[in-house]
């Protein structure tokens, strides 16, 4: 048999355990204050989430007072993906809910969110639909109680150290839905952001002549998906955004269009997609806009 000798075998430091533990800690502290700070940098933005849910608008806005608005929801068969976005954000409530108007791409979750969240104020506009989504949303409204308040233009609304104004619509003639579409700018600090629901050239030109250059915003939320219906060029060059944010699935109904694009581009205004960029995140310190997209582009 073969004889093996036994080796000793090395005594354990206990200073080097500690040490390496201590480093350890004091790492997980660095990295929590991190975090930390990230979170209360984050909780002192305003903050806009175009959220990506597909053909339809759905737009999320949070001041820095922790207070939510949300403008549409999107169809109804995308509810998930707007109720998991705000279980993220732990809301239980809403300061302002606007539905822009009664088409099922922008309120197909509306009676889900009247039915499940808080709402403080809920704008609409003076027009109806004979669609289920619509008459599913007045029954859920009446059967909380709840009120609505009609958008006004030229009313104003105070959203924590934010403000915003409805510019339209601004009659009650116009044939089509889209542009009876509730259109909204929103202010904080130096930054600006306009939200434009569907409206089409023949309320664009109503806004544009009630309103002049105050529409400029540093973001444009692009109207109806970018349909050539709309974002006249005229309309364009008085808005002049920075950023222009097309909310689409780039397949129903051919949106957005070519020459809606062109016209964006001359501009030379950024231009995001949720069909290429998923949802897309601004926020703002009242001086300068930062941009976070889900896909990179």
């Amino acid at each position: 048999m073969r004889n093996y000798k036994s080796k000793n075998k090395p005594r354990k430091n206990p200073t080097s355990f500690i040490s390496i533990l201590l480093v350890l800690v004091v790492f997980l502290f660095i990295n929590q204050m991190r975090n930390n700070n990230s979170r209360n940098q984050a909780e002192g933005l305003f903050q806009v989430s175009f959220i990506n849910v597909g053909q339809g608008d759905c737009i999320l806005i949070k001041n820095p007072q922790n207070e939510f608005m949300l403008i549409d929801t999107g169809a109804s068969d995308k509810y998930d993906i707007l109720k998991t976005y705000l279980d993220n954000n732990k809301i239980e409530k809403f300061k302002y809910v606007v539905f822009t108007h009664p088409h099922a791409d922008h309120i197909g979750s509306a009676d889900k969110i009247v039915g499940a969240y808080g709402i403080e104020t809920l704008i609409m506009p003076r027009v109806t639909h004979d669609t289920m989504t619509f008459v599913r949303l007045i029954e859920e409204i009446e059967a909380k109680n709840m009120g609505i308040t009609p958008a006004e233009a030229g009313d104003e609304y105070i959203f924590g150290d934010a403000r915003f104004t409805v510019l339209a619509p601004l009659g009650e003639y116009y044939d089509n839905i889209n542009d009876h579409s509730v259109v909204i700018k929103m202010v904080y600090g130096n930054n600006s952001f306009l939200f434009t629901g569907d409206i089409e050239s023949i309320s664009e030109s109503d806004i544009i002549e009630s309103y002049g250059e105050n529409i400029s915003a540093d973001v444009l939320k692009v109207a109806h998906h970018g349909s050539s219906t709309s974002s006249s060029r005229e309309f364009l060059n008085f808005v002049k955004p920075d950023t222009a944010v097309i909310l689409t699935d780039g397949k129903s109904y051919g949106h957005p269009h070519a020459e809606t694009l062109e016209k964006i581009t001359d501009i030379n205004a950024v231009i995001l997609r949720s069909d290429l960029h998923g949802t897309i995140v601004i926020t703002s310190d009242g001086e300068s806009l930062n941009i976070e997209t889900e896909i990179n582009p």
